[in-house]
């Protein structure tokens, strides 16, 4: 189900800007060699003063949160609280999608509860998306026009995925819904998450996040929501091209 007319390449970078110093961008060629760059938010590192064999400068990891800290480590724009820990992760994704189906007033263990991360862990993954701008951490809402925007242009360049060797799992993808619905599938095999619970045999499709099963069997919506999302990461042309109309329907519902 992949690439037909070439491999995607690409690589996540680390430049250096005159306002905002340091970010993180993805930089890739599609398979019709068109290249394409995402800004995906502050890098928070700062030169080691070591140098690798090739003479290149090393970074380390800046984690200080005060205002002097920031100004002996050279970072350049004020920030209001501790840096999260690096670029987006593909839990992140998947709590983005899981806080549409949660009601307001959600604290940061029962949202934790739904996607099996502990608290700490939805904090700094909520720190990562605000850095990414797919975040109002203020407002504790997903700004759901970006979130669109990266899910149906940088997502499976960002998070690819390619169905591997045949195990026992939850069907996903194009064979979950509401996929399965609308697409008429010739694969002998279906995409699955592998899982030893599951009752479906079919290719194995590496999830977002570990806790992409459970969240799944707990919220029917948010299961759909991420089989579109694995559709997006894995599927061929016509894939891709019915599950961004799924995905963009569903975002402004949950608008």
């Amino acid at each position: 189900m992949g690439e037909q007319d070439g491999r995607v390449t690409g690589s996540l970078r680390i430049e250096e800007r005159t306002r905002t110093g340091r970010v993180h961008v993805a930089a890739w060629t599609s398979g019709d060699g068109r290249r394409h760059r995402k800004l995906l938010g502050p890098a928070w590192v700062k030169d080691s003063g070591k140098r690798t064999p090739r003479g290149n400068g090393k970074l380390r990891p800046f984690g200080t949160s005060t205002s002097i800290g920031r100004q002996r480590a050279g970072w350049r724009r004020p920030v209001p609280r501790t840096p999260a820990d690096g670029v987006l992760k593909g839990q992140d994704i998947v709590l983005l999608v899981a806080l549409l189906d949660v009601e307001e007033g959600w604290t940061l263990r029962e949202v934790g509860e739904v996607v099996e991360l502990a608290p700490g862990a939805v904090h700094r993954s909520l720190a990562r998306s605000a850095d990414a701008q797919l975040y109002d951490a203020k407002r504790r809402r997903v700004l759901r026009g970006a979130v669109e925007e990266f899910l149906l242009h940088g997502l499976r360049y960002v998070f690819p995925a390619r169905p591997q060797g045949e195990v026992r799992g939850v069907p996903t993808a194009w064979a979950a819904p509401p996929l399965d619905r609308l697409l008429a599938m010739s694969d002998p095999l279906s995409p699955v998450w592998p899982d030893a619970e599951g009752s479906v045999r079919g290719l194995a499709l590496e999830p977002l996040h570990a806790g992409a099963v459970g969240v799944a069997r707990r919220r029917p919506a948010t299961a759909e929501l991420l089989a579109l999302l694995d559709a997006l990461r894995a599927g061929d042309a016509r894939v891709r091209e019915v599950a961004a109309d799924e995905l963009r329907a569903r975002l402004a519902v949950a608008a």
